[in-house]
Order: structure tokens, then C-alpha cells, then sequence
């Protein structure tokens, strides 16, 4: 007769014990320096360093009716590293925090050697990543009312996928891009960015300037549909209301071209629908550009967004991304 759908709320760090008549919880949090009993997995098998909850349920037939109950956690991820904050230092993790900043998470995942892309944080781009993070924490005013930060990172990262898969999902929670230049990486968040000073004009090209001004439909759309996990409904996989822009339906024959999108590390359905009308606008930018330059190129790097002027095409500082 007693309703064993239980929801414990306080939020716990360190290591913790819950007990009753039929369930034992422990939390351990890495600290730990002697194995698990409940586990009997061996005295050896102390799991140093990880963040693990042990279960035991005693078994009733009356009060367990319908068999196993469901277990679910919510988890505060990983402490990691941000250059902004002068009290941590990148050397000692404990000195770090808890942080759902996209930026600062990628960054922590390429240095990571256990589960990650093991390279060295100087080969990480100190100014673009704090650009990166600045973007990620700005505050962004609801219709509904209050505010949020414009990008979180919140999800799983599955140590079995490839590394370019968990990079990839990471940059997807804040519209992201990851590009390497000169023996490091940048970490870009996707916002508006200023254009470099200098023009590509005809005095740099010594070469023929090839020209592509439509994508094929295969690789357009003017609809997305985007599927994320909703943290106001316990983290059920739900869809947004479509972002689609009727001016393309127009100009594509009034034909519907939907794309459906995963979004395995946003949470929120704000932060869903902003993600999916990015996705839209930059489908719909549709000119490339090969241009063979001087020696006065290399002052660009892949990932930059430079002015282009060439009177063939009309073009008087046309901005564009340098893509390769």
C-alpha cells in the first residue's frame, strides 16, 4: 500500500549513503579509496577516480508488483577548465567547476586523455576560445519572460562513438564550429562575426576565380524539424514547432523541403528553436567562391569571414567564410 514512486531532491556531492527497508543507495564521486561492498566485485575494483551509484533493492513481492522499478538520475557534469576565472588554475582540476558552457566543455574534451582527443591545451586557441565562451553566456531575453544563457551544453558523451561524432554533437548545442590552423584549434560559437579588414580584391587574385551560385535541392531546405531532449518533462525526446520560412517555400516553387535534425545536447525548446533557424539561414547561403591568391593570403586562416570585391560578379566587399 505504499507508493514507492520515489523522488529524492537534494542534490548530493561527495560520497553519500541513502537507506530504507528496501532500497540502499550509495554515491561515490571518485574519491573513494576502497571498493564497493554492495558491488562484490573484489577489493581491487575501487573505480579510483570515478563517479559511480551503487543500488540494492530488496526484493518484495507485494511491494515491487510490477517487477523492476525504473532508476534515473540527474547528473552535474564533469568540472572543467575556463581561462576567464583567475582563482582556477589549468593545472589543477580542483580548482575547476562545473560548467555547461559549450566552449569551455569542447575544450575540455579535445585535452581529455581518458576519453578524449588527448592534445595539449596550448594547441587550443586561447583568444578563440574565450571569444567562444563569451558568446555561449550571453544572456538572451525569453518571449516569455526572464532570460537565459544562448547556448548550454547538456548531454552525454558516449565514450564508444568516434571522437569526431562527440565533437561534432558538442558543437551542435551552440551552433558551433571547430577548425585547425597553424598547429591549433579554434573553437568558434555561432554568432555574427566582424570581417577582416583587409579586401580580397583583383590586385591579390593570380589566378581563375571560379564561381558556384546555387546549391543543388538535395542540399537546401526551407523547413526544420528538430528532435531534443525537454529537461521541463523529465528529458523526453520531443519536436520542436517547425522553423520554416515562407519567403523559401517561394522561391523553391512552393515546394515544402523539410530537414529533420537531432539535437542530443540541448535540453531546452528555446535554445532547440534558435539552434534549427540558424540551421535554416545558413542552408540558404548558397554561393562559393575558388580563388587562387598571392602570398598576401596567408595572413588568413580557414574559419575566417573575409570581404571579397570582384567586378565580374558585382561583388563590392562581399563577405564570405573561408571554408579550406
Amino acid at each position: 500500500g505504499v507508493d514507492l514512486q520515489w523522488i529524492y531532491t537534494p542534490r548530493f556531492h561527495g560520497n553519500q549513503t541513502l537507506t530504507s527497508d528496501y532500497v540502499k543507495v550509495r554515491f561515490r564521486d571518485g574519491s573513494q579509496s576502497s571498493a564497493e561492498p554492495m558491488l562484490d566485485w573484489g577489493s581491487t575494483n575501487v573505480l579510483k577516480g570515478i563517479a559511480y551509484v551503487a543500488i540494492r533493492l530488496k526484493y518484495d513481492r507485494e511491494k515491487w508488483q510490477n517487477g523492476m522499478p525504473n532508476l534515473s538520475f540527474e547528473v552535474q557534469g564533469r568540472r572543467v577548465y575556463d581561462p576567464r576565472v583567475t582563482a582556477q588554475n589549468i593545472n589543477d582540476p580542483r580548482t575547476w567547476e562545473y560548467s555547461s558552457n559549450p566552449a569551455l566543455c569542447l575544450a575540455d574534451y579535445l585535452r581529455n586523455e581518458a576519453f578524449g582527443l588527448n592534445t595539449p591545451y596550448t594547441r587550443i586557441n586561447l583568444a578563440a576560445l574565450i571569444a567562444a565562451a563569451n558568446i555561449c553566456d550571453e544572456s538572451v531575453a525569453l518571449n516569455g519572460g526572464g532570460s537565459h544563457a544562448r547556448y548550454s551544453c547538456d548531454g552525454l558523451v558516449q565514450t564508444k562513438n568516434k571522437i569526431v561524432n562527440n565533437v561534432e554533437d558538442i558543437l551542435s548545442s551552440m551552433a558551433g564550429k571547430l577548425f585547425y590552423s597553424a598547429g591549433q584549434y579554434f573553437i568558434v560559437a555561432g554568432s555574427d562575426r566582424d570581417a577582416e579588414t583587409t579586401v580580397i580584391d583583383e590586385d591579390m587574385m593570380i589566378g581563375e576565380v571560379k564561381l558556384v551560385t546555387k546549391k543543388s535541392k538535395r542540399d537546401q531546405f526551407n523547413s526544420v524539424k528538430a528532435k531534443f531532449r525537454n529537461a521541463q518533462r523529465k528529458y523526453r525526446v520531443e519536436s520542436i514547432k517547425p522553423q520554416t520560412n515562407y519567403n523559401y517555400v517561394a522561391d523553391d516553387g512552393g515546394d515544402l523541403q523539410e530537414i529533420n535534425i537531432e539535437m542530443p545536447f540541448t535540453t531546452s525548446n528555446q535554445r532547440a528553436q534558435r539552434l534549427a533557424k540558424i540551421a535554416l539561414e545558413t542552408s540558404r547561403l548558397q554561393a562559393t567562391i575558388n580563388l587562387r591568391l598571392g602570398l598576401e593570403a596567408m595572413q588568413y586562416k580557414v574559419g575566417d569571414i573575409v570581404k571579397v570585391s570582384f567586378a565580374k560578379f558585382g561583388y563590392v566587399e562581399k563577405t564570405f567564410e573561408i571554408q579550406n
